[in-house]
């Protein structure tokens, strides 16, 4: 089956790419590389708490009349992100960070690779397939846009009600499903850690064409 993460187009390539890309893409030149994958990642874990923080520091020397509005900085916060990301979705079929890198998400041609290894006319002829590709369909759209919006807001929920939890005395903690359920978070916190660091390793090595298991699950 195919991944559901798919590279660039193949205008400007190898001016735009260089060293890096040319040492490890491999055979498949539509392959993102570890390194810009990583990169995108890191782009949104930084670019939150950066935007967060500029915020605070303006509402120190703020109207008082703009008070109550940064009062509900984090739902519009929020609402910024998910309507940035599906823009981005819909538009280019890419997150905000995988277009910023020059990624996208799509299916990839198999004709190629099932062929044997493609010679240079070959990898023009399937860099212009994929760059002709359909966008992604309104199910994927939707799909990944729960993907980069709701499953990282959830992670920062729990993790907040976990930290409450901790600073809780045992005594007053009860025994409630939910109690119960966050006392497991650490153990939930490893294994996807584990599970994440597993696909890391099996794509940089070429085993797998998904980054992550939700890629994976997306089909």
């Amino acid at each position: 089956r195919s991944p559901a993460f798919a590279g660039r187009p193949w205008q400007g390539r190898e001016a735009m790419d260089g060293f890096l890309v040319s040492v490890y893409a491999g055979d498949d030149i539509t392959r993102p590389t570890f390194f810009e994958l990583v990169a995108k990642d890191q782009l949104m874990d930084m670019l939150r708490p950066a935007l967060s923080f500029l915020v605070s520091a303006l509402a120190e020397n703020a109207p008082p009349r703009l008070l109550p509005l940064l009062a509900y900085w984090d739902y519009l916060q929020n609402a910024l992100f998910i309507w940035l990301e599906a823009y981005h979705l819909r538009y280019h079929g890419a997150s905000f960070a995988e277009h910023f890198f020059g990624l996208r998400r799509q299916l990839t041609v198999a004709a190629a690779a099932a062929a044997g290894k493609p010679n240079a006319l070959e990898f023009v002829e399937l860099a212009r397939q994929q760059s002709k590709a359909p966008p992604l369909s309104r199910r994927n759209q939707l799909a990944s846009l729960i993907a980069v919006t709701a499953l990282p807001w959830l992670r920062v929920a729990i993790v907040a009600r976990y930290r409450l939890l901790e600073a809780t005395p045992v005594a007053a903690r009860g025994t409630s499903l939910l109690t119960r359920a966050l006392a497991l978070y650490p153990w939930a916190h490893l294994a996807s850690h584990l599970v994440g660091l597993a696909y890391r390793v099996l794509y940089l090595l070429g085993r797998t064409g998904s980054w992550s298991p939700s890629l994976h699950l997306l089909g």
